[in-house]
């Protein structure tokens, strides 16, 4: 009995630690808030653009259209409206080619204002490694995500955030029939972290 007593006294502990091991992680704790100081609800944005998203990694390694396409579903779930994508897609086409046409400077990015929105959303990829995605379906993964006033001359900023997370996918790729469809659920996972710690749009009579 003494040493049933002493073996179970050995178990309960490891036990108890496999399981803290096997807990999931908590929403959130990958992101870490840049800037908040009220400029969500002061200004209270309601038709957003989500601008191209910005591979900065150097190695074009980043899905940059999964990424736009599952930022704007998640400010969906947050109750803002984002632009169609498409609609500012052609903007930019559009600013292209009148740039083209009179001899100026070819814009890179989205010049805020352009379609009378009242915010814009953008991401910055600043890691997308892949090196252990073949053999362990795991990126390590650092995003900068910005809300900023396209109303202010100044674009200031209402809202931003870091996003960094080993992201492993191992337990959910057989859920998926394709690689891709598995890179559409990564980027989905990571724009709905990220929103989910940015405040949610209230809603106002009339808006």
């Amino acid at each position: 009995m003494r040493n049933l007593a002493s073996l179970s006294l050995l178990i309960v502990p490891a036990l108890a630690l496999t399981s803290c091991r096997s807990l999931p992680e908590v929403p959130g704790t990958s992101v870490r808030v840049l800037y908040s100081e009220g400029g969500m609800s002061t200004q209270n944005p309601v038709d957003i653009v989500v601008a191209p998203v910005a591979d900065e990694t150097g190695t074009s390694a980043a899905p940059c259209d999964m990424l736009q396409s599952a930022f704007a579903d998640a400010l969906i779930r947050r109750r803002y409206s984002p632009l169609s994508l498409n609609y500012v897609s052609s903007a930019l086409e559009g600013e292209a080619i009148a740039a083209a046409e009179s001899g100026a400077p070819i814009p890179a990015s989205y010049s805020a204002g352009t379609l009378g929105e009242d915010a814009v959303f953008s991401a910055y990829v600043k890691t997308w490694d892949m090196s252990r995605w073949q053999a362990e379906r795991k990126i390590v993964v650092t995003i900068d995500a910005w809300m900023t006033d396209s109303v202010d001359p100044l674009r200031k900023e209402l809202w931003g955030a870091r996003f960094e997370k080993t992201l492993d996918m191992s337990l959910l790729q057989n859920n998926y029939p394709t690689e891709s469809v598995l890179m559409k659920e990564c980027c989905e996972l990571i724009a709905a972290e990220i929103l989910d710690c940015m405040p949610a749009r209230t809603a106002r009579a009339g808006l």
